[in-house]
């Protein structure tokens, strides 16, 4: 009987060719995806008119609220950076100020904003207003209207400073504040007053 014998040399050779047999198929690496976020910052005068607003910046945070990076609005007021977060957290601090009262901060976050979606802020800093194309005015209005017992309350589509009840079928709007574009038409403005007639209702 004839026995045949496989020298070590050789038999490392074919186990080591077994086991180079299979080959692995390399990874595609993983496509990133960009999101450009887009914030535009706004002050809108008496007539409507927007203007860009400088005076805010973006800060971009975590999901524990850890600032990332801080971003300034442009000379157009917007604010634009490219992030790899669909979903995005971050407080916009900007300044305010209305009427007699002394400029401070508004401050506001924002949790899990789309990244992809256009942002809007619409400031309130009333030291910065242009008016100089608007035209306003500011008047008493009196409204004639059916006979009351009382009146409780009074409503407009425009702003005024107070209200005062001259008798039972006439009520006066104060300081109302009206304004219109430049050679523009004037706006429409509605009025109501709430009240009892004798049956009290």
């Amino acid at each position: 009987m004839k026995k045949h014998l496989i020298s070590p040399l050789l038999l490392a050779f074919f186990i080591q060719g077994c086991g180079s047999s299979s080959s692995d198929t390399p990874e595609k690496p993983q496509e990133t995806i960009e999101y450009t976020f887009s914030l535009t910052a706004q002050l809108t005068n008496d007539c409507g008119v927007a203007n860009a607003f400088t005076d805010v910046e973006l800060l971009l945070q975590d999901e524990t609220w850890q600032t990332l990076s801080t971003h300034k609005a442009d000379e157009n007021g917007e604010i634009s950076f490219v992030t790899e977060s669909e979903f995005i957290n971050y407080t916009l601090v900007a300044k305010d100020q209305q009427g007699s009262e002394a400029e401070g901060l508004n401050v506001v976050s924002f949790y899990q904003a789309n990244s992809a979606t256009p942002s809007y802020y619409q400031a309130q800093f009333d030291q910065g207003l242009d008016n100089a194309s608007c035209e306003c005015v500011t008047k008493d209005v009196q409204i004639s209207h059916r006979t009351f017992a009382e009146q409780i309350s009074v409503t407009s589509s425009t702003n005024f400073s107070d209200w005062t009840v001259i008798d039972n079928k006439n009520t006066l709007f104060e300081g109302i504040k009206v304004c219109r574009r430049l050679e523009g038409t004037w706006p429409l403005n509605s009025f109501s007053i709430s009240g009892t007639d004798i049956n009290q209702k």
